[in-house]
């Protein structure tokens, strides 16, 4: 199931340094808050992206967290504690 998820996935994360000067003209005018929660070892998408969209989400909180690409299911307890007090937050 992670590897169909995985392959999914790819056209996105290869279409990012195409789309990445547009998104980067429209995040500093959004508003809601954000969470970004990234895996320290992602072989697919890098923290530097996760960095780039924190330093230009207005209302943004990063998280990196000791797993991969599949965060949620390689460190569960961490991961739902980020997005658990996440919640509670907002």
């Amino acid at each position: 199931m992670g590897e169909q998820r995985f392959v999914e996935q790819l056209a996105y994360v290869r279409a990012y340094p195409a789309e990445l000067p547009v998104l980067s003209g429209l995040l500093p005018g959004a508003e809601t808050p954000v969470q970004i929660l990234i895996g320290r070892d992602d072989e697919v998408v890098p923290v530097e992206n996760a960095e780039f969209l924190h330093d230009r989400l207005p209302v943004s909180k990063l998280d990196i967290i000791y797993a991969g690409h599949f965060a949620r299911e390689e460190a569960p307890d961490p991961y739902a504690e980020v997005v658990t007090c996440w919640w509670q937050a907002n």
